[in-house]
């Protein structure tokens, strides 16, 4: 079951774009907040947090449509 799991959000992350999968690395391996994703960016929090939103989302989706 956990092996499934991980599989599909491997699937999931590898239908991202590279900007996309930096975004999610930064947030959830790195552990970095949204301010600090946006300075290592050199974009806006605000913006850091609708890339977030719109990324996760598109993540979410992959994930449901390879389980």
């Amino acid at each position: 079951m956990a092996n499934d799991r991980q599989a599909t959000v491997r699937a999931a992350l590898a239908r991202l774009d590279g900007r996309e999968r930096e975004l999610v690395s930064l947030k959830f391996f790195a552990g970095l907040a949204n301010r600090e994703i946006a300075t290592v960016l050199g974009i806006s929090e605000t913006n850091t947090a609708t890339r977030l939103h719109r990324t996760l989302t598109k993540l979410r989706e992959a994930c449901d449509e390879t389980a």
